[in-house]
């Protein structure tokens, strides 16, 4: 059975049509190697693709709202992307509200009265591999103690933007996206994995979103298990993901952004022999173990669950 894994792509180009010209964003990530270890640079250019000029840019180092924290630079992570020195216990609970931490967080182990850490934060940006009109960017921010793997905050703020550079969608306190998220066709549907763990347990437990970018609402949200995924982009109007529920057992869903409807099939993988060939509109295109090819048609063979 089939397995979605996550890709960062290095170049993502968004076209858009309708208009005088064919403008296209182009997202170029680059890692550079340095004595200190690989220092990595996101650059986001909104492009003429006839006349090959940049239009315009999005500047993600003041997109970044973890960039404009009022404490001390300590050092850096990503490249334009700050890490700061936080010693009060007032000063973790402004940036992880307690309200936020009830409601996300498995264990909440920073006591009233002490605090000394860091503060960090990452990317991660929709992963598109064909021309599309949207693209999602989540920021996260960690709070980790001195020399410790445990982390003691976690929290994300995710964008959405058009191929205008018309922000079309904005959300702050977001479970901790765990570096996977993917944009519908139409910029209508937002999917991003979360979870965030420290070196002996959970500091959120992983799940997966499904949100509608119009009305801001959470329309799906499982926590069942560690998720793969989300991707989007391989097949028009589809976006995948994969919910391992332990004992071998996944839940592979198939998330149709112009119906609406999401399908899924659970197996178990230590079971199952069968090899996925292709993916169609309006299936799943199979091989056995004998080499005989067989479908599977979603509304016959899958869980249906219709969401707005």
């Amino acid at each position: 059975m089939f397995t979605m894994k996550y890709i960062m792509t290095l170049i993502l180009i968004l076209m858009i049509s309708g208009s005088s010209y064919a403008q296209s964003i182009l997202v170029n990530v680059s890692r550079t190697e340095t004595d200190d270890g690989t220092t990595s640079s996101v650059s986001v250019y909104f492009v003429d693709t006839t006349n090959k000029t940049i239009n315009d840019s999005l500047d993600l180092y003041d997109l970044n709202p973890y960039n404009q924290l009022p404490y001390e630079s300590h050092s850096t992570k990503w490249a334009k992307n700050k890490t700061y020195e936080i010693a009060s216990y007032y000063e973790f609970d402004k940036l992880f509200p307690a309200n936020y931490r009830k409601k996300s967080f498995v264990e909440d182990n920073v006591k009233p009265g002490r605090y000394s850490g860091l503060l960090s934060s990452t990317i991660a940006l929709s992963s598109i591999e064909k021309p599309a009109n949207y693209i999602a960017i989540a920021f996260s921010l960690f709070a980790k103690p001195y020399n410790s793997d445990q982390i003691d905050g976690a929290i994300s703020t995710i964008f959405v933007f058009d191929n205008k550079k018309n922000m079309i969608y904005k959300n702050e306190n977001v479970p901790c996206v765990n570096n996977e998220i993917a944009i519908s066709d139409d910029g209508r549907y937002l999917v991003f994995c979360y979870g965030a763990a420290w070196s002996d347990g959970q500091l959120i437990k992983d799940g997966i979103q499904i949100v509608n970018t119009k009305t801001g609402a959470i329309i799906f949200e499982n926590d069942k298990g560690y998720v793969e995924g989300p991707s989007g982009g391989n097949y028009p109007d589809l976006i995948q993901f994969t919910c391992n529920l332990g004992n071998f057992y996944v839940r592979d869903y198939y998330f149709n952004t112009k119906s609406s409807k999401l399908y899924s099939l659970c197996y178990n993988r230590l079971e199952n022999e069968n090899t996925l060939i292709d993916i169609k509109p309006d299936g799943l295109l199979f091989k056995d173990r004998s080499g005989r090819e067989f479908f599977m048609f979603f509304e016959k063979s899958f869980d249906i669950q219709t969401i707005n």
